[in-house]
């Protein structure tokens, strides 16, 4: 899974996910709205083991139709991660939006690979300045022949990071992505 991925975004709100492991401590995230400073601050935000490390943020007090910029680091590590996303227009707007199904992975029947369709849904994005993209359906494929006997929740969370991990999936679904823009 990417360590910074942008949810549900509206117009005065932004649910962040990030992600670290064991080693990270707190995640940090600061945001702004784009090249203006000073950052905002989150309270450091706990990631545990029985959440598989993931934590869900939610910036609230934000402006209509901004875009933000946003930056992940960890309490027990150094760098950061950085992305950015745009709130949701105050007005009624046509939209551009990417509705995906289905991240391709374990596919037992010959699809294998499923680099091309994500890197060519990343230039669709970038082509059509997408505002949004639904990302929904099958993310994993667990229910299949080589799945093990007694599956427990560390092989799902396995399944899922390495699904989500590959480059292609995680440009996609990282921030930026979906540039947005007025129509």
């Amino acid at each position: 899974m990417a360590n910074l991925i942008v949810g549900h975004v509206s117009t005065t709100s932004a649910r962040i996910w990030v992600r670290g492991d064991k080693k990270s401590g707190a995640a940090l995230l600061r945001y702004r709205a784009a090249g203006t400073s000073p950052w905002q601050t989150t309270a450091p935000i706990a990631l545990v083991d029985h959440r598989g490390y993931v934590a869900v943020e939610e910036l609230t007090a934000l402006t209509p139709g901004t875009r933000y910029e946003c930056e992940l680091s960890y309490a027990a590590r150094k760098g950061a991660t950085r992305g950015s996303f745009s709130t949701a227009p105050g007005a009624p707007r046509e939209v551009c939006f990417l509705l995906g199904s289905c991240n391709l992975t374990r596919l037992p029947f010959g699809l294998k690979k499923p680099e091309p369709a994500w890197e060519r849904i990343g230039r669709l994005a970038t082509a059509q300045q997408a505002d949004f993209m639904i990302h929904c359906g099958d993310q994993i494929y667990a229910d299949i022949p080589s799945m093990p006997l007694l599956p427990d929740l560390g092989f799902y969370r396995k399944q899922y990071q390495a699904a989500w991990k590959r480059p292609p999936t995680a440009n996609v679904l990282a921030p930026s992505t979906c540039t947005g823009g007025p129509r």
